[in-house]
């Protein structure tokens, strides 16, 4: 964090920098359960989106930020306005396979199976050693009764997250 704010202090318009620190503050949030280095998290994300709106990563990041503030401050909100973030991603990088599978992970979130399963289909496409659009798929598979797909997809995720 000390080396990204001594960037900042020389090039304070660098948009990249407050991406880069958004998802510092991010991981250590998480890590450390603070919803405040969240909420430092999505002020630096805006920022780096004010600098630079037009930045696939840095819309796929905020998106991120806004998935963990809502999985950490309260388990019934609804996921639209990350699925927004990774909606902007997608359209500046239509072969953006992580978007694609957080963004149908979200879906998932909110109980759209279908929707879900479409984008983890999309990101298998672009990727298919990709395992967690397999475990999306595998959770909406089971939610809709499609036990033996889910299975499947089950079995892919552990074979191809075992390779790491």
């Amino acid at each position: 964090l000390r080396d990204i704010d001594s960037a900042l202090k020389i090039n304070p318009r660098y948009a990249l920098h407050y991406d880069q620190r958004a998802i510092v503050y991010s991981e250590i949030a998480v890590k450390m359960n603070d919803n405040q280095l969240l909420d430092s998290a999505l002020r630096d994300s805006d920022k780096a989106l004010s600098l630079n709106v037009h930045d696939e990563m840095s819309w796929y990041n905020r998106g991120l930020i806004l998935t963990r503030l809502n999985n950490s401050k309260d388990k019934s909100k609804s996921f639209e306005e990350d699925i927004l973030c990774y909606n902007e991603a997608i359209k500046i990088n239509p072969k953006y396979k992580y978007a694609y599978h957080n963004r149908g992970a979200s879906y998932r979130r909110n109980e759209e199976y279908e929707t879900a399963i479409k984008d983890a289909i999309t990101a298998i496409t672009l990727d298919k050693n990709y395992a967690l659009p397999y475990l999306t798929r595998g959770k909406c598979y089971r939610k809709l009764g499609k036990i033996e797909l889910a299975q499947k997809d089950f079995a892919m995720f552990e074979k191809l997250n075992s390779k790491k």
